[in-house]
């Protein structure tokens, strides 16, 4: 072989068998053909139902991409013993999978030799090579030893097997219990590691097989663990002597040995260490459990659930992947104790049962008592300029009004409420939205303190807080998309129509329209013409101006009493509807708990990130659906609401938590 020169045509002889393809890169130096490289790979299950011309242009496009560093930028040769593809080059319109890799090949600049098979042995030998990685070993016994050749498989069982698990017991036996630290051991007996028990996938029906464990405990140390526990210690003691002792010769033991001594027919000694016989229910497995004195309880917890073969998986499976290996008394216990106390699960978890606070209400008895406003967007740029909605909302009456606005300024929005609402209907005692910009701006706060309006809000990411505007907000969007006939540019053309038509239909809180509970009367129609332009009460027409404004009085308090009638049951009713699903955690001031993490950042994948923020502290408690929390040491303090806190149980406080004073 030669190494490649900038002078000199390259060559690139391919072939293709049905178990490989290969090729081999040649360059013309001094005269002479040099090898420059040799290639071979086998083909995959569906490439070896390619048709022979096919495999031979697989051949082909593999290895011109492969040597693609000498070939691109360069004119050189393919040689191949398959005359098709020089014709196949030459087609006009390919298709399907030929179409693609002559696309792939088009870059580079060569041609297509023919070149007969008797010449083309060494491209030939190449394409005839067997993968070393394949071998019929799945089919040998595991307990033999297997020598198909250059198998990665078969060089591994060899050494597996090499170490023999006999072997291996009694060296470690000999090691315990033979022999003192100073004397020499035998270069072929040393263990470089200490090691300790755990059952491998070579089991026997009858008997389990042990293997050793690099990075654990030796038999020494954890003998003298469990002879040293409080709890096994007693035990080990019976076992060792062969004697059960008596109901009342343990009343003085602790739970937990009373608990092994009530099993005692399933504990068994194995080389000095007790051992728990454990038998699924459905017969499919019996094995051994370790009994893991107190000493050793944390340091199994801990790689059995925060290591990174273990995944922080949940309570049930952490149990059911220790009970493969260990038991104690009240293991389920510690389990569930210590994975409520990991911050990485409570970061990243949702709760059992997601927090939920009992709904609130805020009641309202009487036109204007309080508005409620919202942005709706942004939706398709109109030819207006418009891109969002403006809508508010009478909490008592259910009126509605929408305004297209072309940004979500606080200027706009002031102006819209002022001019569009208030001047018409009069002054509210309160409006209440979200943490918008616009609405928390000075702007908006000095409008409302000028017309002295109680300006209230929702606390961060909680829409359901303003949920009456949330809800029209999505009837107008239903009703918008039914009048759209494709042409989503113009949802701004008939906002005022359809707002008309939502308070001409009587509301499901209050069972009236609000046009009747806000105006007095029920606005005219386009179906009133069949009635000749006469009103729907003929009552009325001949009336003065004096009884008819009496007589809109009264039909304005008749219907407010029964709105509030209305609203007063349906509240109870959605209320106690909701409440069934209750589940109210009442924080304390100075306790820990878990924020959710609702912040989207540029660059960060939300699916990535953890669920939860924390542990943050509680600095007041406002009432039972809101608190005042504090996230860390440099962050302001903010109001949040209850459902997105859980609480903590971790053990991790930090720094500025114990020097904050509440």
């Amino acid at each position: 072989m030669a190494f490649p020169k900038d002078e000199g045509e390259f060559y690139l002889d391919t072939d293709a068998s049905d178990i490989a393809i290969g090729a081999v890169l040649s360059q013309m130096q001094d005269g002479q053909l040099k090898v420059i490289s040799y290639g071979s790979r086998t083909i995959n299950k569906a490439e070896k139902n390619y048709c022979v011309t096919d495999k031979e242009l697989l051949a082909v496009r593999h290895f011109v991409e492969y040597y693609r560093q000498y070939l691109l930028g360069r004119k050189f040769c393919v040689r191949t013993d398959h005359q098709a593809l020089i014709w196949l080059f030459s087609l006009k319109e390919p298709k399907g999978r030929v179409a693609r890799w002559l696309e792939i090949l088009s870059p580079f600049n060569f041609s297509v030799e023919y070149r007969p098979g008797i010449k083309h042995g060494n491209a030939d030998a190449m394409s005839r090579c067997h993968n070393p990685r394949e071998c019929d070993c799945s089919q040998v016994d595991n307990l033999d030893f297997l020598k198909c050749g250059p198998c990665k498989k078969c060089h591994k069982r060899a050494i597996d097997m090499d170490s023999s698990l006999v072997n291996l017991s009694e060296m470690l036996n000999q090691t315990i219990t033979g022999q003192n630290k100073d004397d020499p051991v035998p270069s072929n007996e040393i263990i470089t590691a200490p090691i300790c028990k755990v059952k491998t996938r070579q089991q026997e029906k009858d008997q389990n097989i042990w293997t050793p464990w690099e990075g654990g405990h030796s038999e020494t140390e954890l003998h003298k663990m469990q002879e040293n526990d409080p709890d096994l210690g007693p035990l080990l003691k019976w076992k060792e002597s062969g004697h059960r002792p008596t109901n009342s010769d343990i009343q003085q033991n602790s739970a937990a040995t009373r608990h092994y001594w009530h099993i005692w027919d399933s504990i068994v000694l194995i080389n000095g260490l007790l051992y728990k016989n454990f038998s699924r229910r459905d017969g499919v497995e019996d094995h051994t459990q370790f009994l893991v004195p107190f000493l050793l309880k944390r340091e199994i917890l801990e790689k059995m659930h925060n290591s990174i073969l273990s995944g922080h998986l949940g309570k049930k499976k952490t149990k059911a992947k220790l009970s493969q290996r260990y038991y104690w008394y009240e293991m389920r216990e510690d389990i569930d104790i210590w994975i409520s106390q990991c911050d990485i699960c409570g970061a990243n978890k949702h709760p059992h049962k997601s927090s939920r606070a009992p709904l609130g209400t805020m009641p309202v008895g009487a036109p204007l008592d309080r508005l409620a406003t919202d942005f709706l967007g942004p939706l398709p740029t109109t030819p207006r300029g418009n891109k969002f909605i403006l809508t508010v909302t009478d909490y008592f009456t259910k009126w509605v009004e929408v305004f297209p606005v072309k940004d979500q300024t606080a200027v706009v929005c002031a102006q819209l409420i002022l001019n569009e609402v208030i001047c018409r209907f009069g002054s509210p005692l309160a409006i209440h939205s979200d943490q918008g910009r616009a609405y928390e701006s000075q702007i908006f706060q000095e409008l409302c303190k000028i017309l002295e309006i109680r300006k209230t809000r929702t606390s961060p990411r909680n829409p359901k807080c303003n949920g009456q505007t949330e809800r029209f907000n999505r009837s107008i969007i239903s009703m918008i998309k039914s009048y759209l006939r494709g042409e989503q540019t113009n949802w701004d053309m008939n906002l005022g129509c359809l707002a008309g038509a939502y308070r001409a239909s009587p509301n499901e809180s209050t069972c009236l329209t609000p046009n009747i509970l806000m105006l007095g009367r029920e606005v005219r129609l386009p179906y009133e013409l069949l009635h000749k332009g006469h009103p729907l009460d003929p009552n009325e027409a001949d009336t003065s101006w004096g009884n008819h404004a009496l007589k809109i009085k009264e039909r304005m308090q008749r219907a407010h009493c029964v709105a509030r009638k209305h609203l007063e049951v349906t509240c109870k009713r959605r209320k106690d509807y909701y409440d069934n699903k209750t589940n109210l955690y009442e924080y304390k001031v100075s306790d820990k708990v878990w924020y959710r993490n609702e912040i989207k950042r540029e660059g960060i994948c939300p699916k990535l990130q953890p669920l939860f923020i924390g542990p943050c502290l509680v600095t007041k408690k406002i009432n039972d659906l809101n608190y005042e929390i504090q996230i860390d040491a440099h962050t302001k303090r903010k109001v949040v609401n209850h459902d997105k806190l859980k609480p903590y149980y971790g053990q991790s406080h930090p720094k500025w938590i114990k020097k904050f004073k509440v």
